[in-house]
């Protein structure tokens, strides 16, 4: 189920340019019906963007990616007075139950109090995440984008599919994108 938090990465991070990137991204609508939640791709292989290149070398380091590929890296901005996205999963559980290696959501914190809501053993939990902390967890994870009420709140997101695993069709949050490996 969920995995664990990485500590704190040590990579330089422009915060005020990844923000006004975020902010100029497109509006997220699958499960998020206010229009407050936006999307903005993060460049990971031609011209890598430093967040991307940094959060892979972390992937990579802590053996995150082993049997993985991320397939889309986006910077996440909600503003503030944003409902919680509708809970979902990314990849179908039934078909996640079949690997060797799940497929892998990711959550790099820009941000301080950042939270992260799953869904487990039958109850709602909130994951406080710090600037620097990465959440891995699992494709068949329930979960959903947090709330947030009295403040704005910039993240980056990663699918790291596997090989053979087709993202779950129906669902609009999940990457229509080619599969590259990570040089």
């Amino acid at each position: 189920v969920l995995k664990h938090v990485v500590p704190a990465v040590c990579f330089e991070l422009d915060l005020s340019s990844l923000v006004a990137r975020a902010q100029a991204g497109k509006k997220i609508t699958a499960g998020q019906h206010d229009g407050m939640r936006l999307q903005s791709v993060v460049q990971t292989r031609i011209k890598p963007d430093p967040v991307g290149a940094g959060l892979l070398a972390a992937l990579e380091l802590v053996g995150a990616l082993e049997g993985r590929l991320p397939t889309l890296m986006n910077l996440l901005h909600s503003e503030e007075g944003c409902d919680q996205q509708e809970w979902h999963w990314d990849w179908e559980p039934k078909r996640c139950a079949k690997c060797k290696r799940k497929p892998l959501g990711v959550i790099l914190a820009l941000e301080p109090n950042t939270p992260f809501m799953v869904w487990e053993r039958g109850h709602e939990h909130t994951i406080m995440l710090q600037p620097g902390d990465i959440l891995l967890f699992e494709g068949d994870v329930l979960h959903a984008g947090a709330k947030y009420e009295s403040a704005c709140n910039t993240r980056v997101h990663v699918y790291a599919g596997c090989a053979g695993l087709a993202a779950k069709a129906e669902h609009d949050l999940v990457p229509r994108c080619r599969l590259y490996l990570v040089e």
